[in-house]
C-alpha cells in the first residue's frame, strides 16, 4: 500500500521538528552547565545592582547577572 504525498510530507515535517527540538534541548543543557546560583548574596538581586557581578567575580567566575531576582554566576567557558 503506497502512502500519499501528504502523509510523506507530514512524516518529513514531523522528523524535522523533532530534530530541531532535540538540538535546542542540547543547547539549553550546555547553557545550564555554565550557570551557577550564588548563595553568598542573600539579598534580592535587581538588574542595576552591581553586587552580583562583584561577588561572582570574587568567587572566580567570569561575571554575575540577576535572573529571576537571584544572583547567577556565569563561567568563562560560555
Amino acid at each position: 500500500m503506497a502512502f500519499s504525498s501528504s502523509v510523506r510530507l507530514f512524516a518529513t515535517a514531523s522528523l524535522l521538528v523533532m530534530l530541531l527540538i532535540a538540538s535546542e534541548m542540547g543547547a539549553a543543557a550546555s547553557l545550564i552547565k555554565c550557570l551557577r546560583k550564588n548563595l553568598k548574596l542573600e539579598e534580592l538581586c535587581l538588574p542595576l545592582n552591581p553586587k552580583c557581578n562583584e561577588v561572582c567575580k570574587s568567587d572566580g567566575f567570569a561575571k554575575g547577572i540577576c535572573i529571576h531576582f537571584m544572583c547567577t554566576c556565569i563561567t568563562g567557558s560560555c
